[in-house]
């Protein structure tokens, strides 16, 4: 991942307060880091998610769906795949 969110100050201080370490912050992001911020995969692993988020007390879910290559719009074939989600 060439851009991760936590190269900005904010994110990256509450990621280390919440446990984070130095090394999941190089080269960007750890895969590790990227698998527990991110959700991705297909349709029903990202509604499973989003579903768990919601159980454990959520009650809004945020979604910025990323294109695959990296360009600056949100994909919207993935906002429609789980716009249907409902709480």
């Amino acid at each position: 991942m060439s851009f991760c969110i936590t190269q900005l100050p904010n994110y990256r201080n509450n990621l280390k307060a919440l446990g984070w370490r130095d090394e999941d912050f190089e080269k960007g992001c750890s895969d590790r880091l990227v698998d527990a911020i991110v959700d991705w995969g297909s349709k029903e692993n990202i509604r499973e998610r989003i579903a768990a988020y919601l159980t454990a007390g959520a009650t809004q879910v945020c979604i910025h769906a990323l294109t695959a290559d990296g360009g600056p719009l949100p994909d919207l074939r993935a906002l429609t795949a789980v716009a249907p989600m409902q709480s």
